[in-house]
């Protein structure tokens, strides 16, 4: 029987809310008052920060939402109860610390207090915050988005159940500005997991108004709309053109240097680099690093780059999908493939081989378990052990949005093809991808990756706990019980030794399992204009909006 992240925790449930007609109304004249006050610039005003994104948020539910391009948004909309301290580098950027058991700051908690098992920690909030409709923030916000979160049980109710927080009465409102939370057991991921953007606190008010008897959550509304205590608010969320935020006048913290932000969405990497480079944006994302190469030496654009970083990009198979049912069958694939030849084509120089479930910049990173190299006639041998001595045809899915990923595709495919895989390349939309990925849906497929937070036992829960009926994020349909076993073992271990022990562990078991090959660690490179200021990572892959400036 499993312990307290086994499967029960995925079982949905539902609570009815019943809302009046006139607060509907109400709030919809406040939100319609603060959009037509939103002057929306340009990159050429000073108040106006226009970022070039691949792709506008096709989800902006923390329920549902699993895409790094939405954490961006609720890390700019969403005021947590802790946030990730931060560093100010020599150069004005910042990067996030996330060492130890509380590497945060109070956001809107006030001040805590942990009990010496670890398993009951009270909360004091924050006092006088109010958002831009005017709504204040209390414990009854906390318990509100707790139950829904538990409720709804998608994204985010798996992030509350790595932490012991499996139903309503492990949080309990002491008063209207205290809860406590008392853990199923001592979680040692509790700070960092309650700092992440699907964390965010939201405005209970706002989403009542716009719940109905059949979605007593909002979810239908919640999936283009969202309303907290961030420094900023949404006045526009056009999906696949663009998303614009304003600064909430009525922000708690200090106030953000920039006042409008736009999220434009230009799905080509050409296209961003031309328009950052003619002045028409501010930042990009996703540039091609033969790109944004071309840019040094050019006085009026610089490129900030954090290195190493948590993203990777990734080979990945479906385990209960024929032939990759068979682990010979994905270990011969691992061999096959020319990683040298991928950092040299697509990288050019600028990243670093991938040799571990876990990226460089984690503790416990053991880049010295990986046993896979370039080697064809290994993998055709243990292709002809498992069955398949001429190969088989299979197909690799992948998005539109990272263009490095089509370059390293047609990589991997004529390096299939030499050992008599045949794999015919699905490019998607990046809505369509996001369905089919997280649905197992691919037989192969390739993106980059990466978890939220720096820690192994986080990161390797998220993507190989199993098997996916029990974990809705477990994309590769991955099972291993002693794997399980380590990772329940480890969300409530403190103990260094122990940890790198069962970290090691687990990293030697996924990598003779081969769900996945890893490819590559590109590092992450902001290209902006020479006048933006206060860039900055965190590894949940969003730009705090707040720290930046622009001259």
């Amino acid at each position: 029987m499993r312990n307290a992240l086994g499967d029960n925790w995925r079982v949905r449930a539902g609570v009815a809310l019943a809302v009046g007609l006139l607060a509907v109304g109400a709030v919809a004249a406040a939100l319609t008052a603060h959009a037509s006050k939103a002057a929306v610039g340009s990159a050429a005003d000073r108040n106006t920060l226009v970022y070039a994104v691949t792709s506008t948020p096709p989800d902006i539910d923390p329920n549902s939402s699993a895409e790094f391009v939405e954490s961006e948004l609720f890390t700019n909309t969403l005021s947590r109860l802790f946030d990730f301290k931060s560093v100010k580098r020599p150069d004005g950027t910042y990067v996030m610390q996330s060492a130890g058991y509380a590497p945060v700051a109070g956001s809107l908690v006030a001040s805590w207090t942990v009990s010496p098992d670890k398993k009951t920690i009270t909360l004091n909030l924050r006092k006088g915050v109010k958002n831009f409709l005017g709504h204040t923030f209390d414990a009854k916000a906390v318990r509100y988005t707790i139950d829904r979160l538990l409720a709804l049980n998608g994204t985010a109710s798996f992030y509350l159940h790595v932490i012991g927080v499996t139903k309503p009465s492990n949080m309990v409102v002491v008063n209207p500005y205290k809860v406590t939370f008392k853990l199923d057991f001592p979680a040692e991921l509790f700070f960092k997991i309650l700092s992440i953007p699907h964390m965010g606190i939201v405005d209970p008010v706002e989403f009542k108004a716009h719940a109905t008897k059949s979605d007593p959550w909002a979810s239908t509304w919640a999936h283009t709309h969202s309303v907290g205590w961030g420094p900023y608010y949404i006045v526009q969320n056009q999906q696949g053109v663009q998303v614009v935020l304003k600064r909430d006048p009525n922000f708690w913290g200090h106030k953000p240097a920039i006042e409008n932000i736009i999220e434009k969405a230009v799905p080509a990497s050409a296209n961003r680099l031309a328009l950052l480079k003619g002045g028409a944006v501010d930042i990009v994302s996703y540039l091609l690093p033969r790109e944004w190469l071309s840019l040094k030496g050019n006085a009026s654009v610089k490129v900030i780059s954090f290195e190493p970083a948590q993203t990777h990009s990734i080979l990945y198979m479906t385990n209960t999908k024929k032939p990759f049912d068979n682990r010979l069958v994905r270990q011969a694939v691992c061999y096959a493939l020319p990683y040298s030849a991928i950092l040299k084509t697509v990288g050019l120089g600028t990243a670093r081989q991938q040799k571990s479930p876990l990226p460089a910049n984690y503790e416990f990173y053991a880049p010295q378990l990986d046993p896979y190299t370039y080697n064809p006639a290994k993998a055709k041998s243990l292709l002809k052990k498992a069955g398949f001595p001429n190969g088989f045809s299979t197909s690799i899915g992948f998005s539109n949005d990272d263009p490095t990923v089509e370059q390293s595709a047609a990589i991997v495919q004529n390096a299939l093809a030499q050992v008599g895989i045949k794999a015919s390349l699905l490019k998607q939309p990046f809505a369509t991808y996001s369905q089919n990925w997280l649905g197992a849906k691919y037989q192969m497929g390739m993106m980059s990756e990466g978890a939220f937070i720096p820690d192994y036992t986080y990161a390797l829960h998220l993507w190989y706990y199993g098997p996916k009926k029990s974990n809705f994020l477990d994309f590769t349909d991955y099972y291993n019980a002693k794997v399980d076993k380590l990772l329940d073992q480890a969300a409530h271990t403190f103990a260094q030794a122990q940890r790198k022990s069962q970290a090691t562990e687990v990293q030697r078991l996924i990598l003779n399992d081969a769900p996945i090959c890893y490819l590559m660690e590109p590092g992450v490179h902001f290209p902006a204009r020479s006048n933006i200021g206060g860039i900055n990572y965190f590894t949940y892959s969003a730009i705090h909006f707040d720290l930046l400036t622009k001259s």
